[in-house]
């Protein structure tokens, strides 16, 4: 049905591309939440492309997109181009913004997270590339993400405890075992404490 919907698209709003780049974002989004990121680049890659001779590049809705479209990127282990697109992204919004706004704190999330994803699939294969496989850049960059997501977000929020589990596990594989083992049991002991020990999140914690 998306893929009809996605098709039909083109055909009957060709000429509407404020409303074309709204749809393609909808359809991307619906795409990536189902756990189809292939899916879901194609229709972030038009909504970037329609938004960016639309609006400015530092726009919250452009900016917006390149953040999804990044971590859609991510997902597909297309780690360079998320690289790539987090990274000026979060360029854009730290001097539109500010380092403490959503934006600029998720693109710097999905930047370190595309050299940890590098770093775990490609650190045995070599050759690698020099700026994907800065993981100790990563870590530093969550370490200095989680008390700004902390004072934006709160403890709680799910988009601090993502900093915090992604942080820890970027000390595991770095062999920093008591550091990862401590902020793993601090995102187990939030989720506990608010969704519950069946919740399906606290249980992926254990």
């Amino acid at each position: 049905m998306l893929d009809k919907a996605a098709e039909r698209l083109e055909e009957q709003f060709g000429d509407d591309l404020p409303l074309k780049a709204q749809l393609h974002q909808a359809l991307g989004e619906t795409y990536k939440a189902l756990g189809l990121p292939r899916e879901a680049v194609q229709q972030l890659e038009k909504t970037r492309d329609i938004k960016s001779h639309t609006l400015q590049r530092d726009d919250r809705a452009t900016l917006e997109t390149m953040n999804e479209l990044a971590s859609a990127y991510d997902q597909v282990t297309r780690y360079a181009d998320a690289l790539q697109v987090a990274e000026e992204a979060g360029q854009l919004a730290l001097e539109r913004y500010g380092p403490e706004d959503e934006l600029t704190l998720g693109a710097r999330h999905t930047a370190a997270m595309a050299r940890i994803g590098y770093c775990t699939v490609n650190i045995q294969r070599g050759p690698i590339d020099p700026k994907l496989s800065d993981l100790d850049g990563a870590i530093k960059t969550l370490s200095a993400l989680l008390p700004l997501c902390r004072k934006t977000f709160g403890e709680g929020d799910d988009r601090t405890l993502t900093v915090m589990h992604n942080l820890a596990y970027g000390y595991a594989i770095t062999n920093r075992h008591e550091e990862s083992l401590a902020l793993y049991e601090k995102v187990y002991d939030i989720k506990l404490r608010t969704l519950g020990k069946e919740h399906p999140d606290t249980l992926m914690t254990m």
